[in-house]
């Protein structure tokens, strides 16, 4: 009966142990992104500078937007400064919250910048119901004619299949 209580006792302090370093490692990485989106703010005040003639604004900006993969302020970020190499974490970003307004501002932004990108997604099945619902909050009027094929009736394709 000892043992019993022995090795219960073992894995609280082992369960608390696990449980403090989670909530430690949480800490440290909400404080890293609230210092990214404290960054972020002064950022936005440069909106419109030329990140050509400015390379040390320019590398900033390239670590705030690293730091900000995943987040809805990366949108903001990529339009405002063009960050054409960030394009792939802003379809990332759709792919994960597809229904979240930022999401439908991003298709927009890839619309306009990098439709090739969304043709790529749609042609992937993994990918397609993220986008056609992040298209779909787009309002946008380029996002038609990619939503029409998958709006009509296709041959091989049920009606409940379309509807997803």
């Amino acid at each position: 009966m000892n043992r019993w209580w022995l090795s219960r006792f073992a894995l609280a302090v082992v369960a608390g142990a696990g449980v403090a370093w989670i909530a430690e490692v949480r800490a440290e990485e909400d404080a890293a992104l609230a210092k990214a989106r404290s960054a972020l703010e002064t950022v936005r005040r440069l909106k419109g500078s030329d990140l050509e003639a400015k390379p040390a604004l320019k590398s900033a900006i390239a670590r705030l937007a690293v730091q900000l993969q995943g987040q809805p302020e990366l949108v903001e970020l990529v339009r405002d400064f063009h960050l054409t190499n960030h394009y792939p974490a802003i379809l990332q970003y759709v792919l994960s919250h597809p229904a979240e307004p930022v999401a439908g501002e991003a298709m927009r932004l890839l619309l306009a910048e990098s439709p090739e990108q969304v043709r790529a997604g749609l042609s992937q099945t993994n990918q397609a119901l993220p986008l056609l619902t992040a298209l779909g909050n787009a309002a946008n009027r380029e996002a038609v004619p990619l939503l029409q094929p998958w709006l009509a009736e296709a041959p091989g394709r049920t009606l409940t299949e379309r509807r997803t």
